[in-house]
């Protein structure tokens, strides 16, 4: 796993991390900005982070945790979940997956969660970035009123700006924090 978190640091640099000033998602002002969906639709940068979050699932569930589909809040997730999907499958322990909407579809079935989400499942949730944890703590409680439970949290990122506090009581752990790409004041 060490090889691949090397790899996708060192993706993640070069191709997404922008110093500039630019408003998040969250609504706060930043200075910098990483960009996953640049490595997150690549082909390398999507095995990468596929290879490190089968990995860890494999171990959670060695550890006796019950997981049996994966999602998140789109747009963030969705090359994430579609590649572990197809990692999973690959390896021969096909993990389904789903997606959560901001909004219900305006048409169509109108839903608000897209996919292999069932009543009963326990499921990991993912995203690319976190800054407050607001997308999360949404998905969170439309996965929980399906009659889903979220068993553990898993971003590539964590910005280090509240999202640990709006996440509490939730098993949550992310790939790098802000210190990995932020210039060291040494």
């Amino acid at each position: 796993m060490a090889d691949h978190k090397e790899k996708l640091l060192q993706f993640l640099k070069e191709r997404s991390l922008f110093f500039e000033e630019i408003t998040l998602s969250s609504g706060k002002r930043s200075s910098y900005y990483v960009d996953c969906r640049v490595t997150t639709y690549s082909p390398d940068g999507a095995f990468h982070i596929s290879e490190i979050l089968l990995g860890r699932i494999c171990q959670w569930r060695q550890e006796g945790q019950r997981i049996d589909a994966v999602g998140g809040p789109m747009i963030g997730a969705d090359p994430i979940v579609a590649a572990l999907c197809l990692l999973s499958y690959l390896r021969g322990m096909p993990l389904p997956g789903f997606i959560v909407r901001s909004e219900p579809k305006k048409h169509g079935k109108r839903r608000l969660i897209e996919g292999n989400l069932r009543p009963g499942d326990h499921v990991v949730l993912v995203d690319d970035v976190i800054t407050t944890g607001g997308s999360l703590v949404k998905a969170i409680a439309a996965v929980e009123e399906a009659g889903a439970h979220v068993v553990k949290l898993f971003s590539l990122i964590d910005r280090d700006e509240g999202a640990r506090e709006a996440l509490r009581g939730y098993e949550y752990e992310s790939i790098f924090t802000s210190q990995d790409f932020l210039p060291s004041s040494s």
